[in-house]
Order: C-alpha cells, then sequence, then structure tokens
C-alpha cells in the first residue's frame, strides 16, 4: 500500500495522497462517506481517485461496491477512478508488485 502511494505521489498528478482516512476526512469534508480506502489521491484539479488492496477475507465485489459508495457521496465533477488491487504475493516484498 505504502508503495502504491508513494507512486502516486511521484507522479506530480496528486495534491495530496493520504492512506486510510475516509472520504469525508481525506476530501475536506466535501465527501460524506465514512467508508476508508486504503488509499485516496486527489487531485491537482480536485478529483478524488481512491485504491483498496484486497486481502484474503475481501473479495472484489464487496470492495468495487465500498468505493463506489465512497465515489458517488462526490460531487460529480469530483469523482474520480477506483480501482482494486489484487496483491499475487503475501510478502514483505508486496507492496513492491503494486
Amino acid at each position: 500500500m505504502a508503495g502504491r502511494a508513494e507512486r502516486l505521489a511521484n507522479s506530480g498528478d496528486y495534491e495530496y495522497i493520504t492512506l486510510q482516512r475516509s472520504w469525508r476526512i481525506a476530501t475536506g469534508r466535501v465527501g460524506s462517506s465514512g467508508r476508508i480506502p486504503d488509499v485516496i489521491g486527489v487531485r491537482r484539479n480536485g478529483v478524488v481517485d481512491a485504491r483498496e488492496v484486497q486481502s484474503d477475507s475481501d473479495t472484489f465485489d464487496a470492495l468495487m461496491e465500498r468505493l463506489e459508495e465512497g465515489r458517488n457521496s462526490l460531487p460529480v465533477n469530483r469523482q474520480g477512478k477506483i480501482d482494486v488491487i489484487a496483491l499475487k504475493c503475501r510478502s514483505v516484498y508486496a507492496s513492491y508488485i503494486f
């Protein structure tokens, strides 16, 4: 997760990146959802992207549903990309993979 956030931050496309923060907090209370995705990135134009890292106990569909719920709490012009990242390897090097 930290590796993904670092790559997003280094892209230069984002004003800021948050880890484990609710949509409401990460967007300065623009979003109303209390859901907490793994990574939220707020682009320089105010559009908000979010990602979840799938764990063994999660399903892709459940994570996408939670991401969609959070994104839908934002004004349409602030709704960005959402994505679920499935880890291919469960190890200390997992953050390097994504």
